[in-house]
């Protein structure tokens, strides 16, 4: 190995770990000894860009260039440098040689189109991924960013096609049957949104890990679930030899007592014990939209919209939201359901979303009456997920969080006669929005600093009891909890909230 070999080989090294006075050195030092090497200049350059000196970057990376044409990646970090200083026409030249060179290059098709969206040229946009789709083989990753970029312009027909072809190459993973479902429910057509949530079902329940762990409060959820439906004469007498499987393994993990949360994995004769039942849509409710509407006629959008916007940020509530048809059809379908696969909370409490089950066509029915009823409030903002909770009267709610959303819609359909507290049993919510510069999805996993800064900005709490068939809807920036309830024993006296969220964060 050549000494000039071996000191480009350490220099990489210090680059690599951050080492950038020692790196540079070391590149100059090659420079000194060979002027012209193209690979030092080009990283001496991107040392200065990576440090901010954006025009000594260009200058260098311009020199390796000049000694070297035919690499992409001198010609992708050039664009990164005229692209930092402002130089937008000139770093779209670049990336666009660094394609040339080398088609297969991800990163200077994507910073091509960040070049592009960043002076708002959409219609070059739609080209750039046009042909990056071709030169990509319609890789899955790429046909799903020319999805999102057809949907932002507009072309709501090319996404959910985009969104089928994603999925038919990914035949395991549920999301883009997902994306594909609220894409079709924004176009009205709710026969294939339904489809394609019973493909993204259908793909989230082949999932081995969904009968490898377990909790004490999911294990009970599911025996007092069980026992309803054969009490309910929805299932069979037999299916009680179920209900003593589950308390065999939960015997097994947990012994007689009762209240331990923590989650224990469950081995292969326990699996075999309850396998075929266990976290599976082995029993679910049809619940197909209503004629004549789901929504209740007595409430207005006039008066709901009107208390959203008198308290800004926005919490509202509406009393009587469905109509008693709707609200006892949905009641058997979240009671009946054997979809309530997500388990894994502190405060004991089971859950379900649009890709796991809780899809059908009165859910579908509900949200889209909801847009048409308040075109004001959520007429802008399409569905974009769904979800459902089922709490232990013994255990706690949802923490302090927020949600990347525009508006929450959250409403309650357990009966007031199951609430032993009539003041509580609802939620909180904080009158203030949260910087749209946050990361909530990192900001959220630490409740104590999201209730520092709530206690910090002075903001107003406001808590809406718990009544059956009241919604509240909230700005989604605000940070809410799940007020502290007393509910009685029993399987249908379980608090069960259901949340809409419509629109994106910021909309």
């Amino acid at each position: 190995m050549s000494q000039t070999t071996e000191c480009m080989k350490q220099a990489l090294s210090h680059h690599r770990a951050g080492r950038l006075q020692k790196a540079e050195a070391m590149y100059q030092a090659v420079l000194g000894q060979v002027p012209g090497h193209a690979d030092a200049l080009h990283l001496v350059g991107l040392l200065a860009h990576q440090q901010g000196r954006h025009d000594e970057a260009t200058r260098q990376i311009e020199e390796a260039i000049a000694a070297n044409s035919g690499v992409a990646s001198y010609h992708n970090n050039l664009g990164a440098a005229h692209r930092a200083a402002g130089r937008y026409e000139r770093a779209a030249n670049s990336f666009g040689e660094a394609i040339s060179l080398q088609p297969a290059m991800a990163s200077a098709w994507s910073n091509l189109l960040g070049v592009l969206s960043e002076q708002g040229h959409s219609h070059a946009m739609t080209q750039v991924l046009e042909a990056w789709v071709v030169a990509s083989g319609c890789a899955p990753e790429v046909v799903q960013q020319r999805a999102a970029h057809r949907y932002a312009v507009g072309d709501l027909e090319g996404a959910i096609a985009d969104h089928a072809s994603v999925a038919a190459h990914r035949p395991s993973d549920p999301i883009p049957c997902l994306h594909r479902a609220v894409l079709a429910h924004e176009r009205g057509d709710d026969a294939t949104a339904l489809q394609s949530l019973r493909d993204a079902q259908d793909r989230f329940f082949e999932s081995e890990q969904l009968g490898s762990a377990t909790v004490q409060s999911k294990l009970n959820h599911d025996i007092e679930q069980i026992q309803w439906l054969v009490g309910q004469g929805m299932v069979e007498s037999g299916w009680l030899e179920i209900a003593e499987a589950y308390r065999t393994v939960k015997r097994t993990l947990y012994g007689n007592g009762e209240g331990s949360l923590e989650g224990r994995s469950l081995d292969p004769r326990m699996s075999k014990t309850i396998g075929r039942w266990y976290n599976r849509p082995i029993h679910v409710v049809d619940c197909p939209a209503l004629g004549g509407g789901a929504l209740d006629s007595t409430w207005t959008a006039e008066a709901v919209e009107g208390r959203y916007r008198a308290s800004a940020p926005g919490v509202t509530w509406i009393d009587g939201l469905l109509r008693d048809d709707a609200l006892h059809q949905l009641r058997r379908f979240c009671l009946g359901s054997t979809i309530w696969t997500d388990f894994k909370y502190s405060g004991g409490y089971v859950g379900t979303a649009l890709s796991s089950g809780f899809a059908n066509g009165l859910l579908l029915q509900i949200a889209r009456e909801l847009r048409e009823r308040l075109p004001g409030l959520l007429g802008p903002h399409p569905l974009r997920e769904m979800w459902a909770y089922k709490y232990d009267q013994a255990l706690t709610g949802i923490g302090v969080h927020a949600d990347a959303a525009a508006v929450n819609v959250n409403f309650w359909i357990t009966p007031d006669e199951a609430n032993l507290d009539l003041n509580s049993g609802g939620l909180r919510v904080w009158r203030k929005c949260a910087p749209l510069e946050w990361d909530f999805e990192s900001f959220n996993r630490r409740p104590e600093k999201l209730m520092e800064w709530v206690k910090a900005s002075g903001a107003e709490e406001v808590t809406i009891s718990h009544r059956c068939n009241r919604a509240v809807l909230f700005d989604s920036n605000l940070v809410h909890r799940t007020d502290d309830f007393q509910f009685a024993p029993g399987f249908e006296n379980r608090r069960i909230n259901i949340t809409m969220l419509f629109g994106g964060r910021g909309d």
